[in-house]
């Protein structure tokens, strides 16, 4: 059994299934060979093949009070956050959700893993004095997570 997790934080309203799960699964997969359980908190919702993720009252069975009970139980139970907030997806709809996630990770003095290529994002004074770890791409975020968490993860590294 895995020791540390990470909760997988970003941007769902506005996006395809593809652009809220390939990201995931990749991180999710490059994690785990250093021993780091990951959380994904699009598990439980759904949204057809092809169309864009909406209102959770809409098109998911799990409803918005639900939704946000188990994000916060999962950032309560999560080692670390890690964020993707592209600028695509950023100039299409700020990422409400994922705000609050790092807010919650932060008010518990957690660490925040934020990959983005939105320099307004980053120049922000809740980010920048904020968030210590930000990359522009996953390679150099998913390194700096296994450094920081290998030595509590249960690995065969």
């Amino acid at each position: 059994m895995m020791d540390t997790c990470v909760y997988l934080a970003g941007p769902m309203t506005g996006c395809t299934e593809d652009e809220i799960q390939n990201w995931r699964i990749d991180v999710t997969t490059k994690l785990y060979n250093y021993g780091v359980h990951c959380v994904n908190p699009f598990r439980g919702e759904e949204i057809r093949s092809g169309e864009l993720c909406t209102s959770p009252d809409l098109k998911n069975h799990l409803k918005a009070k639900q939704i946000i009970q188990k994000n916060y139980l999962d950032c309560l139970k999560c080692d670390m956050v890690y964020a993707y907030l592209p600028k695509a997806m950023n100039d299409r709809r700020p990422s409400y959700g994922t705000m609050f996630e790092i807010a919650w990770f932060c008010a518990q003095n957690k660490i925040t893993i934020l990959v983005t290529d939105d320099l307004e994002l980053v120049s922000h004074p809740v980010i920048a004095g904020q968030i210590g770890y930000i990359y522009d791409n996953h390679d150099d975020a998913i390194l700096a997570t296994a450094d920081l968490l290998l030595p509590y993860a249960n690995a065969n590294v």
